[in-house]
């Protein structure tokens, strides 16, 4: 008797919490002019291509990944890539830099001459540090004067940010209505909601119920990952979220293949490192030399 009640208390919290969640998200869910805008640009044959971190750069012929670096921001927008998401950190100075991690940006820049990524720590460094490295002994570091200049000069560039969560600095240095932004929890997608950003909620599709959940909470936008070994479950949960109007962006496809799986093709968006359409759009890949 005892079990039970404790259930019927848990199942009342978890209905009260939907219901407040669901007003708030109804005062909030409102699609911005960019959102509805966006839409009508997307095509329903094949989802729009995310240059993942920039996108992969030939440095020293050799592609390079995860260098989030204004040579590789460059060349997506040469492959004309509709997104360019980049890895935002702060530095400890509170300024505002372009790197996946910060072990890895260490060893990309061979700081204190070690270039092993395991040798780092993540610890950010001062602004005042970085001053003239280059990544790689070659490629430029992204700060938000690049990103403006980007946007500035190509007008249907959309940025993808991931890893920064703090909201007041993205206002600060980008135009809003040109910005998506991966957030990683309901409180976090609501309080972008709340501040005129436009959020994309990261989530897992093998969640139990989160094909239902995302509708009853009015989720608009979320990004999952690909894996090949998802369950006919979770891909049918996958299929209900797409079909019921939730734009989904999924990470990162690298695989032709993959890339013409049924939930990826569905998609409205997919993160890449070296794929990409040309002229005839059709989709190519890169190889690694």
């Amino acid at each position: 008797m005892k079990k039970f009640l404790i259930t019927v208390v848990l199942y009342s919290f978890t209905l009260v919490f939907l219901f407040l969640f669901l007003i708030v998200m109804f005062l909030y869910s409102t699609k911005s002019d960019f959102e509805l805008d966006r839409e009508k640009k997307i095509l329903n044959t094949k989802p729009s291509l995310i240059s993942h971190a920039c996108g992969a750069i030939k440095l020293n012929n050799k592609f390079n990944i995860y260098t989030n670096s204004l040579e590789a921001c460059n060349e997506a927008v040469l492959l004309n890539f509709e997104y360019i998401e980049l890895d935002l950190f702060e530095t400890k100075d509170g300024k505002l830099i372009a790197l996946h991690d910060w072990k890895r940006f260490k060893a990309h820049i061979n700081y204190h001459d070690i270039s092993e990524r395991d040798l780092h720590s993540n610890h950010p460094l001062d602004s005042k540090e970085l001053l003239g490295v280059k990544i790689l002994d070659g490629l430029t570091v992204v700060y938000p004067e690049d990103i403006r200049r980007l946007l500035n000069n190509n007008e249907s560039l959309i940025i993808v940010t991931d890893k920064i969560q703090n909201f007041e600095l993205i206002e600060h240095n980008f135009p809003v209505d040109r910005v998506l932004v991966e957030v990683f929890s309901l409180k976090k997608y609501i309080e972008a909601k709340y501040r005129g950003l436009t959020p994309i909620l990261s989530i897992n599709p093998e969640t139990p119920f989160i094909d239902i959940i995302l509708v009853l909470l009015n989720i608009e936008s979320i990004t999952l990952k690909h894996k090949k070994n998802y369950s006919l479950k979770t891909l049918e949960k996958i299929k209900n979220i797409q079909k019921s109007g939730i734009r989904t962006y999924i990470y990162t496809i690298n695989d032709i293949d993959d890339f013409l799986l049924e939930h990826v093709k569905n998609s409205t968006g997919v993160y890449t490192d070296y794929l990409y359409y040309n002229e005839e759009q059709i989709l190519r890949s890169k190889k690694y030399e």
